[in-house]
């Protein structure tokens, strides 16, 4: 009994609908909001490298945590087989 969001056919469908919903989205924020490009560079300069900064926190705490459960499960396994010998 999977739970429906963890199927593979619903998170397909999640980044197809993101992937088409992007470019309307930011039609809809450009009507919205006005930038000049000497602001957006300004913005653009200091929004970027703290995205990139965030990004590559929450890329390295997720390998760390993927790499632990592997390290959990090799270590299952080994006690599993030494119990198995006995």
């Amino acid at each position: 009994s999977k739970i429906a969001w963890v199927t593979t056919p619903f998170r397909v469908g999640v980044f197809v609908s993101a992937f088409f919903a992007f470019p309307h989205l930011c039609a809809i924020l450009n009507a919205l909001v006005e930038v000049s490009a000497d602001e957006f560079d300004i913005i653009n300069e200091q929004f970027t490298p703290g995205i990139g900064i965030l990004y590559g926190t929450f890329v390295a705490l997720t390998l760390d945590i993927l790499y632990e459960r592997q390290g959990k499960v090799q270590e299952n396994a080994s006690v599993e087989a030494a119990l198995l010998s006995q």
